[in-house]
């Protein structure tokens, strides 16, 4: 947001940058750029200071790795856990995508590890498909846990009370 609303603004001069950057750091990033001068070439300064220290997509993709590794495993039933574990697994490969990992270089390691992590109903059904791409896996669990809330719902449940709450009546 900040790139978006100051650091790309043309209206604002690098000293004014630096100032608004300043007044959102706190801890170790305010630490990081402590006793650069507030000036113009301060803030170039500081800028470049920050991205050396924080900007490290190497350890982004690995944090992303472990999380998806480290997820828990969902109950037969539980279409909220499955939910969850789905919007997870998504956002995370969004995200390794765009820090440049295809889900293409992770598919055979980690297809193995999630699906360990399904019900054995969603295991059997997976199986069928004949697949290793972790991007048709994903599609799969996408569709499946659609028609799945849409049966729990016809059933007289609410399998997804965020999204119904949400919508416009």
């Amino acid at each position: 947001l900040f790139d978006i609303s100051v650091h790309s603004n043309p209206g604002f001069a690098d000293v004014q940058r630096f100032v608004a950057l300043k007044s959102h750091l706190a801890g170790v990033a305010l630490q990081c750029v402590h006793g650069i001068p507030v000036s113009g070439d301060g803030y170039v300064e500081a800028v470049s200071a920050l991205k050396e220290r924080f900007e490290r997509d190497d350890l982004r993709r690995e944090v992303l790795m472990k999380d998806m590794l480290n997820m828990p495993s969902v109950r037969q039933n539980d279409l909220t856990g499955m939910r969850s574990l789905i919007d997870h697994l998504s956002s995370h490969t969004r995200a390794l995508s765009t820090l440049g990992v295809s889900s293409d270089s992770f598919s055979s390691f980690m297809l193995p590890v999630v699906k360990d992590k399904l019900p054995e109903s969603w295991r059997l059904e997976w199986a069928r498909r004949e697949s290793s791409e972790f991007s048709e896996f994903l599609t799969f669990l996408q569709h499946e846990i659609r028609i799945r809330e849409s049966a729990s719902a016809g059933a007289g449940h609410t399998a997804a009370p965020d999204a119904a709450a949400s919508m416009p009546s």
